[in-house]
């Protein structure tokens, strides 16, 4: 509870503020706790058919929602990244979460609330240059919040160093 609080202060400091970088730094730190539960994550997403060291995972925060991105470094492994996060797509949109449930042992922060608000969020799965995504978008302030809270939840738990902003 403590840590949610703190997240939820740091996260409100403005990117002006002369400490911004040391308050970034802080909210990154406020999240970590759960970083050592990085190798299970790994582990778990493993059990897709492909490793976590043949991907890449990169989280984007955006100012209308944000994505999820996984790329490989051949022919193989997109090909097993693409029906993956399609399939991640198609669940989304159903309200489905267990497969972020499932690899990080625990609902994801912010799912909760973009299951409440699911109507106002659409999932779209897109092919990239090796490999594919799934694209949240949103016009709700609220339903950006929640997708902003799980893709920096996402951002600490797969270690990727992404931007938290």
């Amino acid at each position: 509870m403590i840590t949610a609080v703190l997240y939820i202060l740091l996260a409100s400091t403005a990117p002006d503020c002369p400490m911004h970088a040391e308050h970034m730094r802080a909210k990154a730190d406020a999240v970590t706790p759960d970083a050592a539960n990085g190798p299970e994550v790994d582990h778990r997403h493993d059990s897709f058919g492909f490793s976590h060291g043949e991907s890449k995972h990169s989280f984007k925060v955006m100012k209308d929602g944000g994505a999820i991105e996984l790329t490989g470094d051949d022919d193989a492994t997109v090909a097993k990244i693409r029906p993956h996060l399609q399939h991640i797509a198609e669940s989304f949109q159903k309200n489905d979460f267990a497969t972020p449930a499932f690899v990080h042992d625990r609902e994801p922060a912010g799912v909760a609330n973009m299951k409440r608000l699911r109507e106002s969020i659409a999932y779209k799965y897109e092919e990239i240059p090796h490999g594919a995504r799934v694209r949240m978008t949103t016009t709700s302030q609220e339903a950006i919040d929640a997708i902003h809270e799980f893709l920096r939840f996402q951002i600490v738990e797969h270690r990727t160093g992404d931007p938290l902003e």
